[in-house]
């Protein structure tokens, strides 16, 4: 090894070896999405292809606070048949320190048999795929299906770096903080914030190249100042991911209202306000000895039988006896079940007598 690889080496080590200052300017956009405790956001998210045409169109209506969050999430997109038919899949997912509780519309399934309660220790990233950090909006260069993997520090603040500068520079008229950086793995970061208007970044990248092509991960972010405390936050956030400057795909995520440190009501975050149909099961994951729960209309009942259908113990709102039909529709079916044995039984009865009598 000769000197020159000796010297780049040691010093790459000793850069990674020292801890990273996060910026001034960084900490700035950090404690501001730190200090949004709550909030209620209703997001319209449309993917584009490398043409440009939409693709898919996804809603979230979002209700957060503090270790509690909520989606109602809908996902949309046109069919390739010519009828212009659009698919779409509809569920309701809470997480709580409690675990997950999630819904699937029953249109989507056919059935009610939908609800699926997670324990915390057995939630997997799966199992929150549809499911991020709504403070993520506008700090991280990336499409909302990826935002479930990425925290506040994926990318402002970003540890695992080298090279860190901050610069002044004039955009639209404002001056803003050009923030960048290179990150272990080879992305070139940067970001671009503006301090007059609540420290919010109103545009992001990363850039990395992979073989011989170069790529570009990008967001740029409209800006407007919400009536709940004057909060500065994105409006419009556009992102691009570009192949050597040609559009590979993209994303526009439209926020179409937001009311931020105000208090949730507590019922968004329980089963009482998924709206599901009687006789709609949970499956539990957790040791749950009592069997299977079964949302009545009013409340979750205990049903010791995991195989029965929804549709068999679904609470009628008329009253108990109405809702349990299953039962007199099985005691009359064991009644005449008796019956034929019976009948059956005195028909050979009968004929073995005459038989020996003859």
């Amino acid at each position: 090894m000769n000197i020159v690889n000796f010297l780049y080496l040691a010093t790459a080590c000793m850069l990674q070896a020292e801890p990273v200052k996060v910026t001034d300017v960084e900490n700035q956009v950090l404690a501001g999405r730190r200090e949004l405790r709550s909030g209620t956001l209703d997001i319209v998210a449309v993917t584009t292809d490398r043409e440009g045409r939409p693709a898919t169109q996804k809603g979230y209506l979002v209700d957060f606070e503090d270790d509690k969050l909520r989606f109602d999430y809908s996902h949309s997109r046109p069919q390739s048949n010519t009828d212009g038919d659009v698919a779409s899949y509809k569920e309701i997912l809470i997480l709580t320190p409690e675990g997950l509780i999630s819904h699937v519309d029953p249109e989507t399934t056919g059935e009610n048999w939908a609800v699926s309660r997670i324990a915390p220790e057995d939630l997997q990233s799966g199992s929150t795929a549809q499911l991020f950090d709504p403070r993520l909006l506008g700090i991280n260069p990336s499409v909302t299906g990826m935002l479930h993997s990425r925290h506040l520090e994926s990318f402002v603040g970003n540890p695992e770096r080298t090279s860190v500068t901050v610069e002044s520079e004039e955009i639209d008229g404002r001056e803003v903080s050009r923030v960048e950086y290179l990150r272990t793995d080879g992305f070139q970061a940067r970001m671009w914030i503006d301090p007059d208007r609540g420290y919010n970044i109103i545009r992001a990248e990363f850039q990395a190249r992979k073989g011989a092509e170069e790529r570009l991960f990008r967001i740029d972010c409209e800006l407007k100042q919400y009536e709940t405390g004057g909060i500065w936050f994105p409006e419009v956030i556009k992102y691009q991911e570009l192949h050597d400057g040609k559009l590979f795909s993209g994303e526009t995520v439209t926020i179409r209202s937001a009311t931020f440190n105000m208090d949730v009501d507590d019922d968004r975050f329980t089963v009482a306000t998924m709206n599901l149909p009687p006789g709609t099961a949970i499956a539990d994951t957790a040791d749950n000895p009592n069997g299977t729960q079964m949302w009545n209309g009013t409340e979750l009942v205990r049903v010791p039988n995991r195989d029965l259908k929804a549709r068999d113990i679904a609470a009628d709102s008329e009253g108990k006896e109405q809702g349990r039909p299953w039962i007199f529709r099985n005691v009359l079916v064991l009644s005449n079940l008796v019956v034929v044995i019976l009948v059956v039984g005195l028909y050979f009865y009968w004929r073995r007598q005459k038989s020996h009598s003859s």
